[in-house]
């Protein structure tokens, strides 16, 4: 036999083998797979998708359809014409916005104008937006089935509604209307909190409302004249606002809809290579066909089940992390736990293609979640100390004095599991904090680290989380006139 017949049998041998030992392992790979997707739900977890859809309520209990409906109606406000509630103009205070006859913002010396062309234009819109978040939930029938392609548009128009019911609530301060402004400020925080959804993006969109209605709570903790029916229904909807329940249920559905997914692409190739799975709908060029073809082929071969593996495992290190904090209602233990967990697991390999599409940056999405449990305590407490004052003339000397009279129990920082930080400050005022999520304790100082993202001051960068203090008339002047200077045409 010639030298090179042998080379050829010798690689056909080889290639063979190789071939042998791949489908080996993952025959190995998806039998391992089956079994820790049994342990998982023998201890009760429940991996299919159908297992997490909520149940509709009755339409007349529904507030979803009415809402979108609304919602749809509303006429946009140009981005450059928005206004920014309780925008920080030093650390630790704010402009009080409904204060200022002339609003400058970033791009526009007076935005005020345009926000009440828009109020007046939306004004029986924004009443249809009452009437729905009236209703105790509002639940949109989705298409679960077409997992990670189902289409979300009702969140976009959601968090728009809730900017203008928080620009509306600002208006109405400034007219000095105050029954008008109640109505659009409670509207606006039950609408975040009504939404019913276990899905990753809509749990976001729920903590990006309350965001939003956060600066605008704050402002109207400004205002004066409130009676206490109506500052206790604003610390209700505050207090109603958890995402701690919706997180854990958006984290079983994103798993289940991943091991649907991955079901799905072993069976249909263009699920794996196209849009589906967010890639692009064709490549550019013959290397990224080749490439592409060689990741699904390899995929489908060799690595789909230990894809699916470190799908569920890193889904599971989340969910454990959401029962923690569940059970102890606190930040700290859980970013621990889970870092020590991810870092075991490490991160998914090169050719973990549904892995790498699919699950979300987990541990960004508990940290929103984490902040927005701390600052709807902030809220709840801020309010209750305004009932305080409002019925006994001042401020507590400590938060102990709101239970029971304002508050249940005693209001307790997410981050670390204390009590909020409070100071009564010598002129009458007060100091109220949490931690943030760095849990350290800098007493009460809002201002940004160096580490943060250069740029405006945002509030949530604040080495405290601090319930801001109003800021003096110079610091609302000097922010007014940084923004002058940088205004396009200056």
């Amino acid at each position: 036999m010639r030298l090179s017949a042998k080379l050829f049998l010798w690689g056909a041998v080889f290639a063979v083998l190789g071939v042998l030992a791949l489908w080996i392992e993952h025959a190995r790979a998806a039998a391992r797979t089956r079994a820790f997707k049994a342990q998982l739900e023998a201890k009760g977890e429940r991996l299919s998708y159908t297992n997490h859809v909520p149940p509709m309520p009755p339409m007349a209990s529904n507030g979803a359809t009415a809402f979108a409906g609304a919602a749809n109606a509303l006429t946009t406000l140009n981005p450059s014409f928005v206004p920014q509630p309780m925008r920080l103009v030093a650390p630790g205070r704010a402009r009080v916005a409904w204060r200022l006859p002339a609003l400058p913002e970033p791009k526009e010396a007076d935005v005020w104008p345009a926000v009440a062309a828009h109020i007046e234009e939306n004004r029986d819109v924004l009443a249809e937006l009452h009437a729905a978040v009236e209703l105790p939930v509002m639940v949109h029938k989705l298409a679960y089935e077409k997992t990670f392609s189902m289409l979300l548009p009702h969140l976009q128009k959601l968090k728009g509604a809730v900017g203008s019911l928080s620009w509306a609530a600002l208006y109405d301060m400034r007219e000095g209307n105050r029954e008008a402004a109640f109505t659009n400020l409670l509207a606006g925080i039950r609408a975040g909190s009504r939404l019913k959804e276990p899905v990753v993006i809509s749990q976001l969109i729920r903590v990006s409302c309350g965001s939003i209605m956060f600066g605008t709570t704050w402002e109207a903790m400004q205002f004066p004249g409130w009676t206490d029916r109506e500052l206790a229904a604003l610390q209700q909807a505050w207090e109603e606002f958890d995402t701690l329940e919706g997180y854990m249920s958006a984290l079983n559905m994103e798993r289940a809809m991943g091991v649907a997914i991955t079901a799905e692409c072993r069976t249909n190739w263009r699920a794996l290579s196209g849009t589906r799975l967010g890639g692009s709908s064709g490549p550019g060029n013959v290397g990224d066909y080749v490439s592409e073809v060689w990741s699904v082929v390899t995929w489908h071969a060799w690595t789909s089940y230990a894809d699916e593996r470190w799908l569920l495992e890193r889904h599971q290190i989340s969910l454990d992390g959401a029962r923690l904090a569940l059970a102890t209602n606190c930040f700290a233990p859980v970013k621990s736990q889970v870092a020590a967990a991810t870092t075991a697991l490490g991160e998914p390999d090169f050719n973990y293609l549904v892995s790498k599409a699919t699950v979300p940056a987990m541990d960004r999405f508990f940290l929103r979640i984490a902040r927005h449990e701390t600052t709807r305590r902030l809220a709840a407490a801020a309010i209750a100390l305004e009932r305080h004052k409002l019925r006994h003339g001042r401020y507590p000397e400590a938060l102990a004095a709101l239970v029971p009279e304002f508050m249940a129990t005693l209001p307790h920082d997410f981050m670390d599991g204390n009590p909020l930080r409070y100071r009564l400050l010598p002129e009458g005022t007060f100091l109220l904090w949490s931690i943030g999520d760095d849990l350290v304790d800098d007493g009460g100082d809002g201002s940004t680290p160096p580490a943060a993202t250069p740029g405006e001051r945002l509030w949530i960068n604040g080495r405290d989380l601090v319930w801001p203090l109003p800021g003096t008339a110079r610091e609302v002047e000097d922010d007014r006139a940084a923004m002058e200077s940088r205004r396009p045409g200056r």
